[in-house]
């Protein structure tokens, strides 16, 4: 076994996958501090949007890209065109009408025909001590690799679209299925910033 996915079975982790935004327009949704063995990431399937770490320093986020914060920080997340902000509210809940196996939040009317401008997918990579501790202390604040570059359009395709699909339809299992796949969009995280030529030699 290899030693990334060694650490991943010995930290004893698992993905939850909490909720997917649906938002257009100006937003902003701030994100508390998570508890020890919780390491707080997201997703974005589509759009651009801004991240926010409580010293002010912002990321910007593209289609595909993925960022995780391994101690958990609290953090925020806005849109990148400024403006009158519309308030973010939760609008549906997992198995209520319209069938999600997530909870959505949203900014917009859900029953317009457009598209969301901003799909992102918001979760949280829970470990245990031992060698999860020792993996999150390994990594930067803040890890934002673009998923598109690592792992090929075609394969990050096929996951997020199996991932969409299985979030927004109720079919048994469905829950299990996000979550292993985020477990998988994890793993293609961490071997891309594995491969980044200014990680120290001798990461994994």
């Amino acid at each position: 076994m290899d030693a990334l996915s060694q650490l991943l079975s010995l930290g004893r982790s698992h993905v939850e996958l909490d909720v997917r935004c649906l938002l257009d327009g100006p937003f902003a949704m701030p994100h508390d501090a998570l508890p020890p063995g919780e390491a707080a990431f997201h997703l974005l399937l589509s759009g651009t949007c801004e991240l926010r770490t409580a010293d002010g320093r912002p990321l910007r986020l593209v289609d595909g890209d993925f960022v995780l914060l391994p101690a958990g920080d609290a953090h925020d997340l806005f849109d990148v065109e400024g403006g009158s902000v519309r308030s973010v509210a939760s609008l549906r809940e997992p198995g209520a009408a319209g069938g999600a196996v997530l909870p959505v939040k949203s900014n917009r009317d859900l029953a317009a025909p457009a598209d969301a401008s901003v799909d992102l997918l918001c979760g949280r990579f829970v470990y245990a001590r031992g060698a999860g501790d020792l993996l999150m202390r390994t990594l930067p604040r803040v890890l934002h690799v673009g998923l598109r570059d690592a792992s090929g359009p075609a394969s990050l395709q096929l996951l997020t679209s199996v991932l969409r699909a299985e979030a927004s339809n109720a079919q048994p299992g469905a829950r299990a299925i996000v979550n292993a796949l985020g477990q998988a969009l994890l793993a293609y995280a961490l071997r891309a910033y594995g491969r980044d030529a200014r990680v120290p030699a001798g990461w994994l």
